[in-house]
């Protein structure tokens, strides 16, 4: 063990294991003040962050379309080879809490009286359900590029396209 200038013990070992995530979370701070800091973002908005995996799935889910209870639980499932399953009570939890929050909303809109059961309801994300997904995914995306050293030299990150997985 060494002392500083300040007299203070430094464990050399520990501090060289630091230095890169020391650098990350300089780069993260002076590029992505949002992130560390969402204060652009309501109380009620940063509340949610990061978001638990089983409503950052559900919100990827209804992005793409309005959607109802079942479909979204198996399609969870599938997508994710069964690493997320969502229960029953899971998934109904959920989707009354973003309910409540204001990130996802019944929709009226119904499919064809033969293609659909009259008793499901159906989900569609708002306005403030994208907001929350859109700050959560771009939290992702800084990690995942940080961690595998893709952070560009100007200190931006890639971003990172959804559906096939690659970079722009």
């Amino acid at each position: 063990m060494e002392r500083d200038a300040s007299g203070q013990i430094v464990d050399s070992a520990l501090a060289a294991r630091a230095e890169p995530f020391q650098k990350v979370a300089s780069v993260l701070v002076s590029n992505y003040p949002d992130l560390v800091r969402p204060s652009k973002l309501p109380n009620d908005t940063r509340k949610w962050l990061p978001l638990p995996p089983a409503v950052l799935h559900l919100l990827l889910l209804l992005r793409e379309g309005e959607r109802h209870a079942y479909f979204l639980q198996r399609e969870v499932a599938r997508r994710t080879n069964g690493t997320v399953a969502l229960g029953n009570g899971s998934l109904y939890g959920a989707l009354r809490r973003m309910l409540a929050s204001d990130l996802i909303e019944e929709s009226a809109h119904r499919p064809e009286a033969h293609l659909d059961h009259q008793q499901r309801r159906y989900y569609r994300i708002t306005r403030k359900g994208n907001t929350v997904l859109e700050a959560d995914l771009k939290r992702i995306r800084f990690v995942l590029t940080s961690v595998s050293g893709q952070a560009q030299g100007d200190g931006s990150v890639p971003r990172i396209d959804q559906t096939k997985g690659e970079r722009d």
